[in-house]
């Protein structure tokens, strides 16, 4: 999973050679508002027709959430996006959006939920969230101890292949990460330093 950093009219215009070097099955839109939307979606439709575009904006609470995704479900641009990544702190979104999604016949809307602990997974996931990102597995610039390979190979099979391994990922990360049987694993600066 691609995950855009700061998006700006500079990383909008190397998003084609970052797309060209890489097939993420998953793209997430992580920005303060929709403003370069339109962008994203016309070049990841005409370079990765098949990637997936997951919406990440920064909502404070679960009715913000609610009341963007009513008036904006189905209307430009967010008929385009696949999906919805709900932040650690909103939680308890995930079974009304569902709910929400179900309603508005938008079943098929992808769900994610940022994990920090192994419960917060398993909790996303009883809610009716599809994938958690599980952060950070490696040590990064932010304060939070690295969880390390060695939990996620504690990790129940089943509950592994919902997981999006986050958080440090470099090269010589893919094949442990791989071997692990995960649903993948996300990054900004692998994409962009690669």
């Amino acid at each position: 999973m691609l995950i855009t950093p700061h998006i700006d009219a500079a990383y909008v215009k190397n998003l084609s050679r970052i797309l060209d070097s890489f097939s993420p099955s998953y793209i997430m839109y992580r920005h303060e508002n929709l403003e370069f939307a339109q962008d994203i979606i016309k070049i990841t439709q005409e370079i990765l027709p098949h990637a997936k575009l997951i919406l990440n904006l920064p909502f404070k609470n679960a009715q913000q959430i609610l009341g963007f995704m009513q008036e904006h479900m189905g209307k430009e641009p967010l008929k385009h996006f696949h999906g919805l990544h709900v932040k650690s702190h909103l939680r308890d979104a995930i079974a009304p959006l569902r709910l929400l999604f179900s309603q508005q016949q938008s079943s098929h809307k992808i769900l994610g939920y940022s994990a920090h602990t192994l419960h917060e997974v398993e909790s996303a996931i009883a809610q009716g969230a599809d994938y958690c990102t599980l952060s950070p597995i490696f040590p990064t610039n932010k304060k939070a101890p690295p969880l390390g390979l060695d939990m996620l190979r504690d990790v129940p099979s089943a509950i592994r292949s919902k997981i999006i391994a986050l958080g440090g990922i470099e090269r010589i990360h893919l094949k442990p990460i791989r071997e692990l049987s995960l649903l993948g694993f996300a990054g900004i600066s692998y994409f962009l330093e690669s």
